[in-house]
């Protein structure tokens, strides 16, 4: 847009709407999944008290396990007020899963793994916390304890559920 087609435009500093800072910050989660971890957060977030959910944002954002920390960088400099950021990440099949945890406690990243997959966290919700060691079983053993308790199919990028 030329510059003189924007003159008479722009608002005044009075006109404009004041930032808001909430008080309990911005969080940016970088995931390595599709929907299954942001439907989550999101869904938790909307789940909070209302005076609770205007104190915090959370930003989710999808991407690769490899780029995850750099993904993460890349979000905190580019949207600065994104200053408690976290990468959460399933622990089953990420190689260099130590070297990912140095690298990102080095840079002040927050972490967050799941092991063997995400639904592990939501088992715990229904009192039980089974030892599993291969995701597809604990996806397997979720899905048919949340038939059994909410009477509903589970679909990993469900974002009603």
């Amino acid at each position: 847009m030329a510059r003189k087609d924007r003159t008479g435009n722009r608002k005044t500093r009075e006109q404009r709407q004041p930032l808001k800072i909430p008080e309990l910050g911005y969080y940016l989660v970088v995931t390595d999944t599709e929907a299954t971890e942001r439907c989550y957060f999101q869904g938790l977030h909307k789940e909070l008290p209302k005076d609770i959910q205007n104190k915090l944002v959370i930003k989710v954002v999808e991407t690769k396990t490899r780029v995850m920390i750099d993904k993460c960088l890349e979000m905190t400099a580019y949207d600065a007020q994104y200053r408690m950021p976290w990468i959460v990440f399933d622990r089953d099949e990420v190689k260099d899963f130590d070297e990912i945890i140095k690298e990102a406690e080095a840079l002040g990243i927050n972490l967050g793994w799941s092991n063997p997959c995400f639904e592990i966290w939501m088992y715990s919700y229904y009192g039980a916390m089974p030892a599993i060691m291969e995701s597809w079983v604990c996806c397997d053993e979720f899905e048919k304890i949340f038939q059994r308790k909410t009477g509903q199919k589970y679909s990993k990028s469900d974002a009603g559920l």
